[in-house]
């Protein structure tokens, strides 16, 4: 991980704001070993590499701080549930939605620890496929989006990292409101390798196992306690000193 020279970067910025929004995002060929995501029936899991390498990507929101990167292993346990489909101005074609809730969790691939947990409760999955004149899917084509926001559910983003003021962070603290996040799915593949997914008329889910690539942005804002934010200024002060 490259952190050790983040401490005293824009600390002048950290003391005086208490809320930094974070951005966080990875794309989903840095996984070179497998796919991104695995499903059956309701449950979205990552894929079934061992691993699921990833390089997380820390921003401060478009601020002048630079991207931070961490090796880290990608963990997903989501659960769907069937909402409904609808008839797109396309022949054939319908839009079928899901609810979305679990947890995405990026693990350091050092300590085994969890950097990075986002619960979700009340997110989307949203694909395009085929369906019935009764309105009922019947498959999805090769690219779906899952997307989440307090704006309509319950989302909470926890930082077990170190302290990064500069870019809103403070370890063991989680959000309380102003989240959001979506993955992109693209490559949905069936069990035979075949691009697109059966779906089962009667429960609305997938009927066979599937695969897919997935790439991934969200931003938080966590606002620590005021003990904490003099704590990470003292720590950072400290660091400054030793530096010079």
């Amino acid at each position: 991980m490259r952190i050790q020279a983040i401490a005293c970067a824009g600390v002048s910025l950290v003391l005086v704001s208490g809320a930094q929004a974070a951005f966080f995002s990875f794309a989903s060929d840095n996984d070179h070993t497998s796919y991104t995501f695995r499903g059956t029936g309701g449950t979205l899991n990552n894929a079934n590499d061992p691993a699921d390498p990833q390089t997380l990507l820390v921003d401060d929101n478009n601020g002048p701080l630079a991207a931070l990167s961490f090796d880290v292993n990608f963990v997903a346990n989501v659960q769907l549930s069937y909402l409904g489909s609808s008839a797109l101005p396309l022949p054939g074609k319908y839009s079928h939605s899901y609810n979305l809730s679990g947890t995405f969790s990026f693990v350091d691939r050092t300590t085994s620890v969890p950097l990075l947990t986002i619960q979700v409760q009340g997110g989307l999955l949203t694909a395009i496929g085929n369906g019935n004149n009764l309105v009922t899917p019947t498959s999805w084509d090769d690219t779906a989006t899952m997307q989440f926001s307090d704006r309509y559910g319950v989302v909470t983003y926890t930082w077990n990292g170190p302290n990064l003021p500069g870019y809103g962070l403070f370890g063991g603290f989680s959000s309380t409101a102003g989240d959001d996040g979506a993955f992109t799915l693209t490559s949905l593949v069936g069990p035979t390798g075949g691009l697109g997914v059966s779906v089962n008329p009667q429960t609305g889910l997938p009927s066979a196992q599937w695969f897919s690539e997935g790439s991934f942005s969200g931003q938080t804002t966590i606002v620590p306690a005021p003990g904490a934010m003099a704590l990470a200024g003292m720590a950072t002060l400290v660091l400054g000193r030793r530096k010079r």
